[in-house]
C-alpha cells in the first residue's frame, strides 16, 4: 500500500495496517504482489480522499486469484462500523522499509 506515491507497508493474508496522514488531499493506492506471475486483471488500484484533521478513514484492500480467474483487487472507502468488525478479527501487520 502506498500513500501519496510513498509505501506505507504490506499486508499478508487476513491482516491489516494503519498510518497517519495530515489534513488535505491524498492518493491512496494499492497493488497485488506475488513470487507467481498472475494472469490479466485488475493487479493494481487507486483513489483520493481529503482527510481533516481529528478523523480517521478506513479502505479496504481485497485481493483474490484462483487457477480459474484472473487476479483481482478490489480497493475503496469502508464504512467505520464494518472496518471495526474486520480489525477485531483480522491481525495488526507491521512492515519495515527494505
Amino acid at each position: 500500500m502506498g500513500v501519496d506515491g510513498v509505501w506505507v507497508g504490506a499486508t499478508h493474508g487476513d491482516s491489516y495496517l494503519y498510518f497517519a496522514v495530515a489534513p488535505g488531499e491524498h492518493h491512496p493506492c494499492a497493488s497485488w504482489q506475488s513470487a507467481v506471475i498472475l494472469s490479466a486483471g485488475h493487479q493494481g488500484a487507486a483513489a483520493h480522499f481529503r482527510a481533516e484533521d481529528g478523523r480517521v478513514y478506513y479502505f479496504r484492500v481485497k485481493n483474490s486469484w484462483s487457477r480459474e480467474y484472473p487476479a483481482d483487487i478490489e480497493f475503496g472507502p469502508l464504512d467505520s462500523d464494518e472496518a471495526q468488525l474486520l480489525i477485531s478479527k483480522f491481525s495488526l501487520s507491521t512492515s519495515h522499509p527494505q
